[in-house]
């Protein structure tokens, strides 16, 4: 009876032991808390060639990502915490992530790819939420009506030249 009472005390220890060290959430030095399952976004590289704060499994090994994944989903797998903190609440955190477009999984030291810019924790929001950008055909006719240009028959070949390439050169062999 002392035997199974001692394995099962094992065996709860060893799972309560397992259960704790797996962190679901950390506050990142800005402030912001990450959790796993959120989405943060991929920033540029801070150095030419790859990512220093971004890094990827070979092997055993762990090597700096050299693929352009500037701008790119990530998806918070797993949070690794380290022992040493920058204060009580804000610890040094190593995540797993996912990336959306290639379903690699990424290891990523948070704080300083923030600081590096090599992670977006929190995107921009925009401004005006309704707004629609200007592709190159609004924004040849709001330059013609903003600087009050006359339409002549050149400004009407430029709009189809942006518009289909194939009907201004017919349209260009007529004038």
């Amino acid at each position: 009876m002392n035997r199974i009472l001692f394995y099962f005390g094992c065996c709860l220890s060893f799972f309560a032991g397992t259960l704790q060290a797996q962190e679901t959430a950390i506050q990142i030095y800005d402030g912001t808390t990450i959790k796993t399952g959120d989405i943060i976004q991929a920033g540029y590289k801070s150095h030419i060639a790859r990512y220093r704060a971004i890094k990827w499994a070979v092997g055993k090994y762990f090597r700096d990502y050299k693929e352009d994944i500037a701008f790119s989903k990530l998806e918070v797998v797993e949070i690794k915490n380290t022992n040493w903190a920058h204060t009580p609440s804000v610890k040094d955190a190593i995540i797993a992530v996912r990336e959306s477009a290639s379903g690699k999984e990424l290891f990523i030291d948070i704080n300083s790819a923030i600081r590096n810019g090599e992670v977006i924790a929190k995107p921009a929001q925009r401004l005006y939420p309704d707004a629609t950008f200007l592709n190159r055909e609004l924004l040849f006719a709001l330059t013609l009506r903003v600087n009050k240009l006359p339409v002549t028959d050149e400004e009407i070949l430029s709009f189809i030249r942006l518009k289909d390439e194939g009907l201004y050169n017919k349209c260009s062999v007529l004038l």
